[in-house]
């Protein structure tokens, strides 16, 4: 099999409807700077070799979603409020007719080697393929999307070490979080009815079935089907798991490793559903543990541990791995595409999904992955979907999962192992402690001047393992700093050395941890660590005591530092949706990796989205006809706002409520239909489609789901944004509409008040405008509440950012006459316009031989035709254009900077272009080469372009040009200055006549204070 590690380059160009795209056409180079750069190397290619496994969707509809439309086919969608049945009888013939297209199709090229075949949630398989059946696919009207293999990580903040982060405890949680969910359960009937009758589909790692948070009694078939009726997992055998592993808590095992690689396992790892990480285990264990568990670690009591929906049933599906090296740990998008389609077939209720998704960049285009894709077509088949959110913050724009149809989490810092050490002056440092013993007073020793012989100062501070001279920490508490190293390698460290306890000391701004170290272990800001040192510093016999709880007050609920932010790359999205508690959580853990654990305590947005998976699980119990959407909507309009300036972007809707999501008044139902518009307005709709593209008259986007939150990106005048609720309480009941925050934004809804009898719905506007008080380029933050007058208060977080103009991305014209751009203004007043350049450029001629290009082997192109550019510091733009002269031709280009490739155009195109703004310095080279032409196929069912392909050397013409930051104006544009009115067009005109027609012009019209910025290109 190909190596997994050597195709992620291909997942640069790859748009999703079915061809590659210009990648980042209009982005910022840093965002194509970061995607998996490659080095170039002088190799002989291997042009008939596969490039790498890849998915590929085709466009007929899949079994989860296919409401019928094709004569001799029953629809096989499951109706509202019924699980999917995959062997109901009308699911046999459209099955059939799924793979009957599938094999065909691959017969068309070949028939590469096949890893999976995918029907439910996608219509389509995993295989390895050559560069030449990639170009293929690509021109086929059949094929919806093809993608390449990417290895996923689970998703927890780098620091604590191999032992992976997930799970989630109620008892864990903040002042509040465990009495909510008790009443929760009270509201629902207690706890042996709390997720009763739900199964909780996991993708993770797997699962550590001793724990006692999973123990069950075994059920044979007919039990589980009186129980679930149409669930039909079972329990796939492996390494140190049999059939009867499976009971009545944990109802169904599978993995899935066919992607990832046998041979790129550890020895440690267990191929079967058994967990090797811990990951899984946690995540299970937080969403449906058992209830009551007790946990003690390390002989100290933790008291009682529960899942949130302790009576639902958990289905296991391994996708995520151990590998020999930790750098490569992680989850084959081919595997978990599979376990999601398996789960969704197999019945389950609800799906938690703790593993990162791609971040797109912040400009088009905008693209749903397969997952995505494929979760789209779960929620559409009824199963709710709870993804992390990511990571990577706290930096903004770095938000994963974002699709209106899943539900994306957040992490809150719980505050809940509050401690502190107390210096022998007497001064106090707050920090995160778990340990419940005091420990000390003991000799303080800083690490940074306590190294072992060979070792340096700079690796004894970071207490590296063997670092630290055993005579001087011996019985001592020794500070630490983070970085380089684990959080729980470095305690580890300070025991290995004979040390006692240790501070660890965060070397950036940061959130504070608390781990189960191997000695007891104060984690403390940047702040609090120079406190500490320079106590030691001034001190000649400094001293120090581990305080369990300084004090009695909780600090607030807040955003986690690592959680990821928004805004989404379709900016008319909210994401996160909402917030659950994601620091310090305790749940089960699998033993080999975790010191011999059961439990343990992890951090991470993984830690949040299975806690918002039980509470689905709760709220699907206990009103079993609610859609997907509308559960989410009852998540997010009764979630807790955090207090102090925390933007929705940050927080979504606000920290998770389970007790009041179970009655929320009001719900904000998007369904199948919105969710299918918004895929085909993306280019990746499925057939047959009855959902209309467009309403007459108007334009859709994002902002038009009917979602429980609002979201405009670019407010340029005035956009009213149509909502409808529905009333699902059991009485009748008066809503009044009111709002809150929005500075600078104008805010009307109408009707403002409405009543509405159970089951009842209505439709309402809201209408906002930006007001002269506006901050424009920023996002506007606040709420719009309902509140009812039997007690309901239904809240919807609102972002809006006001613009004071939107121009167009791209605008051409000839140097035989003026050019004029037209814009709406998003102010009445002042807007001032300027050009940058345009510089010219002479096309280049070449003649190019037709053969592949391998972009980890570029070198070795001989029949490339390479074009070197010098961009120098503060460059505003690079730009690269190919065009063929036959226009059936495929034409690409791959930009390499210092030998590492950045950006590619790879479509089927005769034509290509790509654009970098701000583009990092140094050398540039450019390929432009001309696939082989592959030829008809000659197959009735996948039809290609009919244009025959000559195989003569291609005859192309290149342009590249480099836009100096600070340039003179070439041009003359006027109006420079223009009194615009809000919500009205404008316009201004370029005068090109003074432009030598021997070169072809690019420059950048930018207006100020505006992001917008115009492509200018003069022919």
């Amino acid at each position: 099999m190909t190596s997994r590690f050597s195709t992620g380059l291909i997942s640069l160009g790859l748009s999703f409807a079915g061809a590659l795209v210009p990648l980042l056409s209009h982005a910022p180079a840093s965002a194509a700077t970061s995607l998996s750069p490659i080095s170039l190397h002088a190799a002989a290619p291997h042009q008939a070799e596969p490039v790498g496994t890849f998915v590929v969707v085709l466009r007929d509809a899949p079994l989860a979603s296919y409401t019928g439309g094709i004569e001799g086919y029953d629809a096989t969608a499951p109706a509202a409020g019924r699980r999917f049945n995959a062997h109901r009888s009308t699911m046999t013939p459209y099955r059939d007719r799924l793979l009957a297209s599938q094999r065909r199709l691959l017969a068309s090229i070949g028939n590469p080697d096949t890893i999976y075949s995918y029907t439910t949630v996608l219509n389509g398989f995993a295989a390895e393929l050559t560069s030449l059946q990639l170009k293929e696919l690509q021109s086929m009207p059949a094929v919806l999307v093809v993608e390449p293999e990417r290895i996923l990580a689970l998703d927890s903040p780098a620091g604590r070490g191999r032992t992976l982060s997930g799970g989630s405890s109620p008892s864990a949680g903040p002042a509040g979080t465990t009495a909510a969910l008790e009443r929760a359960w009270r509201s629902v009937g207690g706890l042996a009815s709390a997720g009763k009758g739900v199964v909780i589909g996991l993708v993770d790692s797997g699962i550590w079935p001793e724990n006692p948070s999973f123990d069950g009694v075994p059920l044979d078939r007919v039990q589980r089907h009186t129980r679930f009726p149409g669930f039909t997992s079972r329990c796939k055998e492996g390494e140190r798991w049999e059939a009867a592993t499976c009971t009545e808590k944990v109802l169904g095992a599978r993995y899935f490793l066919r992607g990832f690689g046998r041979s790129e396992v550890a020895a440690a790892e267990f191929l079967s559903p058994r967990d090797g990480s811990g990951h899984g285990s946690h995540t299970a264990a937080t969403a449906g543990g058992n209830a009551g568990v007790d946990v003690a670690i390390q002989g100290q009591k933790f008291g009682h541990v529960s899942g949130v929906a302790p009576a639902a049933a958990l289905a296991i599906y391994k996708a995520c791995w151990i590998a020999p090296d930790p750098a490569d740990d992680g989850c084959s998008s081919v595997d978990t595409l599979k376990a999601i389609d398996t789960a969704v077939s197999d019945g389950v209720d609800v799906l938690n999904y703790s593993i990162n998704g791609d971040v797109a960049a912040s400009s088009p285009p905008r693209t749903l992955d397969a997952i995505e894709l494929a979760f789209y077509h779960a929620a559409a088949a009824g199963v709710f979907v709870a993804t992390s959110a990511g990571d990577r913050g706290p930096d903004s724009a770095t938000v994963a999962h974002n699709s209106p149809w899943v539900t994306t989490v957040a992490a809150t810092a719980l505050g809940g192992f509050e401690g502190g050490i107390r210096l022998g002056d007497g001064i106090r440092v707050k920090g995160s402690i778990v340990s419940a013993q005091q420990a000390g007073p003991l000799r303080l020793v800083d690490g940074a001047s306590s190294a072992a012989a060979g070792y340096t100062e700079h690796q004894a501070a970071l207490c590296s393992i063997g670092s630290l001279d055993a005579m001087q920490v011996k019985g001592a508490m020794v500070l630490c700093n983070r970085g380089i190293g684990s959080r729980l390698s470095k305690s580890l460290a300070v025991s290995q050395a004979g040390g006692s306890a240790m501070v660890l000391a965060n070397d950036s701004a940061g959130h504070t941890y608390a781990d189960v170290h191997a000695i007891p272990t104060l984690h403390v800001t940047r702040a609090g660590g120079n406190d500490v040192r320079r106590y030691i510093a001034r001190d000649s016999a400094p001293t120090g005591t581990l305080l369990p709880t300084p004090d009695a007050v909780r600090p607030p609920v807040i955003v986690a530092d690592f959680s990821s932010r928004g805004p989404a790359p379709d900016d008319g999205l909210l994401k996160p949706d909402l917030a659950a508690p994601g620091t310090g959580v305790l749940a089960a853990v699998a033993p080999p990796s975790n010191l011999g654990r059961l439990w343990d305590l992890y951090s991470g947005t993984s830690m949040a989205a299975p806690q918002v998976a039980g509470v689905a699980a709760l709220l699907r119990s206990e009103h079993g006809d609610w859609s997907p959407a509308a559960i989410q909507s009852a998540l997010m309009t009764t979630a807790d706002r955090l207090s102090g300036r925390v933007s929705p972007l940050d927080q979504g809707a606000g920290a998770l409520d389970p007790q009041e999501a179970i009655d929320p008044g009001l719900v904000y139902d998007a369904g199948r239909d919105e969710w299918s518009r918004y895929v085909q307005r993306l280019g990746v709709g499925h057939r047959p489609s009855r959902a209309a593209l467009h309403s007459p008259g108007r334009r859709w986007d994002a902002t038009d789901l009917n979602a429980a939150s609002i979201a405009i990106g670019s407010l340029v005048g005035d956009r009213r944004v149509t909502r409808s609720v529905t009333n699902v309480s059991e009485s009748t009941e008066r809503f009044v509409a009111g709002h809150t925050g929005l500075r600078g934004i104008g805010v009307a809804v109408n009707p403002s008040a409405m009543t509405l009898r159970p089951g009842q719905s209505r439709s309402f506007e809201v209408s906002l405008s930006a007001r002269s008080s506006a901050r424009y380029g920023e996002y506007a933050a606040g709420t719009l509440t309902w509140t009812g007058s039997r007690g309901h208060i239904v809240e919807s977080p609102t972002v809006v950012r006001p613009e004071h103009a939107d121009a167009p991305l791209e605008v051409t014209g000839t140097s035989r006459g003026p050019v004029e751009i037209t814009a709406q203004a998003g102010i009445t007043g002042t807007v001032r316009a300027s050009v940058s350049g345009p510089v010219g450029a002479r096309p280049v001629r070449l003649q190019l031989d037709r053969a592949f290009f391998d972009p980890r082997l570029p070198l070795a192109a001989s029949a490339a035709g390479i074009q070197s550019f010098d961009v120098p510091t503060e460059t505003a733009a690079v730009r690269f254009e190919v065009a063929s002269d036959a226009t059936a031709d495929d034409v690409d280009l791959h930009v390499y900077r210092e030998g590492r490739l950045v950006a590619f155009a790879s479509s089927s195109s005769s034509r290509e272009r790509l654009t970098l703004l701000d583009p990092e310095p140094g050398d540039y080279a450019v390929y432009v080469n001309v696939p082989p032409a592959s030829g008809e196929v000659k197959n009735a069912h996948f039809p290609r372009s009919p244009a025959l392909v000559s195989q003569d050397p291609a005859q192309v013409t290149f342009t590249g040009w480099v836009l100096p930051g600070r340039v003179k104006p070439s041009v003359e544009l006027e109006p420079r200055q223009i009194k615009v009115t809000g919500g009205r067009t404008f316009s201004v005109e370029i005068d090109t006549a003074a432009l030598p027609i021997s070169r072809r012009w690019f420059g950048l019209v930018r207006y100020d204070k505006s992001a917008d910025v115009t492509h200018l290109t003069i022919n």
